[in-house]
């Protein structure tokens, strides 16, 4: 009985080894299966226009809407291809575009209003801080 019991649990052990595959490689095709850097990089542009002409008291209407639908946009699509393979890595980019796309909708509504620009720029300035963070994760579960 023993024996068929260590027989067990050693080809289960072995099972699971064939199937398995390292976080890091997971992690470095994910990333470049999405095109996560530069998706990053464009949330990061994006979000410097928004406050740019969040900040700036002459932004008409338009202008508001135009680099407010692009972050909201841009964040959608960065926000698609997640899970990640880390649960943490794709918490802390989910709570980041989950802002930035909160900003980008408060920003769309702001027009003249002094306190709903301070509120996007609240969630915005939320949005890059955990944008920021869940790229640090992607580099540290990226890394062999």
């Amino acid at each position: 009985m023993i024996q068929r019991v260590v027989v067990v649990l050693v080809a289960g052990v072995v099972l699971a080894g064939c199937g398995s595959i390292k976080l890091s490689t997971a992690m470095v095709g994910w990333v470049h299966d999405n095109a996560f850097v530069a998706s990053s990089k464009a949330l990061s542009v994006d979000a410097s226009h928004v406050a740019g002409a969040l900040r700036a008291a002459s932004s008409s209407v338009n202008e508001l809407h135009t680099v407010c639908g692009v972050l909201l946009l841009d964040t959608q699509k960065a926000n698609t291809p997640l899970p990640t393979p880390d649960d943490q890595a794709t918490k802390l980019l989910s709570g980041a575009y989950e802002n930035l796309a909160g900003a980008a909708n408060e920003c769309y509504g702001a027009d003249a209003s002094p306190l709903k620009r301070a509120r996007a720029l609240a969630m915005l300035a939320r949005g890059l801080a955990k944008l920021s963070e869940g790229v640090a994760r992607v580099a540290v579960a990226s890394a062999p």
